[in-house]
């Protein structure tokens, strides 16, 4: 059986990360100084400390991890394969032990850095999400140009969800329940979707 996997972190929670240091964002020379900082700390290997060092992640470096996890995973027994667009797909139902080895090899590749790369990215200025959101909304004239954040906030915490029991990662939406934005749009609209994953169009 295939099973298509995202690795652990999804986008909305990456982009949301906040520092706990001392210092705040705006003494920062750089938006994303205490995360990366964070990141240094919960690192495992030289290759993850040596990417994390300079505060960049380039696509070459990204893709090396993540050929690593799938390398990882093969050297196991379990048969995988990276998906170009993101993640990666396993070609078999994954005991528990399995389970305990994808952790493991997730934790010396791809995380902590896989968070970062996907936040620079798509979140360069390290600005509030939900805002970022809202913006492109308001640019598919899906809402008003007064639809704020707390509103979209609101309207997000009625959305309900119901996980699988396989654990896959697929979502069910009960009928009837689905919240929609002031002009009438679902917010399981495929517009809406886009711009709640990638608002800025990367």
């Amino acid at each position: 059986m295939v099973h298509w996997r995202l690795a652990l972190t999804t986008l909305l929670s990456v982009v949301l990360l906040v520092g706990c240091g001392s210092q705040t964002k705006e003494e920062l020379p750089f938006p994303y100084a205490v995360e990366f900082e964070e990141a240094l700390a919960e690192s495992t290997t030289d290759l993850q400390r040596e990417i994390l060092a300079d505060q960049v992640i380039t696509d070459e470096e990204f893709l090396e991890l993540r050929q690593l996890h799938i390398a990882c995973l093969n050297d196991a027994g379990i048969k995988a394969e990276m998906i170009p667009e993101g993640g990666y797909t396993v070609f078999a139902e994954m005991t528990e032990a399995e389970t305990d080895i994808d952790m493991g090899c997730l934790d010396d590749s791809i995380m902590p850095i896989e968070p970062l790369y996907y936040a620079v990215r798509n979140n360069p200025k390290n600005i509030d999400f939900t805002e970022v959101i809202v913006e492109c909304l308001q640019r598919k004239d899906l809402v008003s140009k007064d639809f704020t954040a707390k509103e979209y906030k609101l309207l997000e915490s009625q959305f309900p969800s119901v996980i699988t029991e396989e654990g896959t990662g697929s979502v069910e939406m009960p009928e009837g329940e689905i919240p929609k934005l002031p002009g009438g749009t679902p917010m399981d609209d495929p517009a809406v979707s886009e711009c709640s994953w990638n608002p800025q169009g990367y």
